[in-house]
């Protein structure tokens, strides 16, 4: 309670609650930040269900925290029981979800990228956006196969990996089908979520469950800012609107793609054309370099 009280007197808008906390801790971080008027955005602890959180009525839940669990999933870590998700189970799963009124933010990002990039670290490191990369970024990220158990075969990792995000797909498909109310992110800088790149792998996912390009784009824009209780002050064009704005050489509506190279960006008001995009590229290129050679 404290501790949320802290983050209320710093002027923040909401808390975030983890996997760690007790039930009792749970409760009480909600009943504060309620208290206080704050948004709660949180995983699902493993002394908690899915459904006990839901019925706390948290704003958010992140990652798809707690779902497999739900599903009856069996397996010794998180992506085996993943992959173990009966799909016949996720529509009921989907509709409870939908009934509590509670966002849910997938982040599939998250789960794939640091299993495809341990099985070869060069070859993640080669990317072509790692440039950008610092080298303390890619410290911390190199420091995570260290912690898995020693032996571990990455290769097989990653295919149970991608069995559970198959699964995960499946979920989202069902979410869809069942209005539940989406935000999209990545939970960068997890390894290999890099800031800037990885929304777009993360948009692929929606398309890939089912979602129309212009789904998408109302999710990422209008429902993000209706979630953070800011509709009509961004997610739109409009007078009196914040001025965030991409101006792009195409629809996105036929292809999602054309956000990669937008032709100028709007950010609070302030106008960055092409050339300035790519000399801010150039400038994060250059002291990511720099940081390498220290």
């Amino acid at each position: 309670r404290e501790r949320v009280r802290q983050d209320a007197d710093a002027g923040y808008i909401a808390v975030k609650l983890y996997a760690q906390l007790t039930p009792e801790q749970f409760r009480a971080g909600v009943e504060e930040a309620r208290a206080r008027h704050l948004q709660v955005y949180s995983h699902v602890p493993a002394s908690m269900t899915l459904e006990q959180a839901l019925d706390l009525h948290v704003d958010s839940i992140e990652h798809l925290d707690g779902y497999e669990r739900s599903l009856g999933g069996e397996g010794q870590g998180l992506q085996s029981r993943w992959a173990a998700a009966p799909a016949g189970r996720m529509p009921a799963l989907a509709a409870r979800v939908t009934e509590s009124g509670v966002w849910q933010v997938p982040t599939l990002i998250v789960n794939l990228a640091p299993a495809r990039a341990f099985v070869d670290l060069n070859a993640a490191d080669a990317a072509p956006e790692m440039r950008y990369a610092a080298q303390g970024l890619l410290d911390f990220w190199h420091s995570y196969p260290a912690r898995l158990p020693p032996g571990t075969d990455f290769a097989a990792r990653y295919r149970t990996t991608q069995e559970a995000h198959a699964r995960r797909l499946d979920m989202l498909r069902a979410l869809r089908a069942a209005h539940t109310p989406l935000l999209i992110g990545t939970d960068a800088p997890n390894p290999y979520v890099l800031f800037g790149f990885s929304i777009h792998e993360e948009l692929g996912f929606f398309r890939e469950a089912g979602f129309s390009n212009t789904e998408i784009l109302r999710i990422a824009t209008l429902d993000a800012a209706r979630f953070l209780n800011q509709a009509g002050e961004f997610g739109v064009i409009r007078e009196g609107a914040r001025a965030d704005l991409l101006l792009l050489g195409a629809d996105p509506e036929q292809d999602l793609a054309v956000l990669r190279t937008p032709q100028g960006v709007m950010a609070v008001g302030h106008w960055f054309d092409r050339a300035r995009l790519d000399a801010l590229l150039g400038e994060a290129e250059r002291a990511a370099a720099a940081s390498r050679t220290a």
